[in-house]
């Protein structure tokens, strides 16, 4: 395991960027809306809602100051 102190020696002021590969879902374009829907609907509009502003069970995930904190793939997971 490595310390704090090297961690943070290696990845300030972004050294070490340069060997870490995106991940495999990284893509440079667009995602299918319809696809994306479906998914939603199956997975997530139980507790965020149909229109994704909240329900019961969830918060709203359509806030302007909620999608701009939080990344695609924090989006992605459950």
């Amino acid at each position: 395991m490595r310390s704090s102190a090297a961690l943070r020696a290696k990845w300030a002021a972004g050294a070490g960027a340069a060997d870490v590969s995106p991940p495999p879902y990284s893509t440079p374009t667009a995602g299918d809306p319809a696809r994306g829907g479906d998914t939603f609907a199956t997975f997530c509009s139980r507790c965020h809602g149909a229109d994704g502003r909240g329900g019961s069970g969830g918060s709203s995930i359509v806030d302007a100051s909620y999608l701009s904190l939080v990344s695609d793939q924090g989006l992605r997971r459950p």
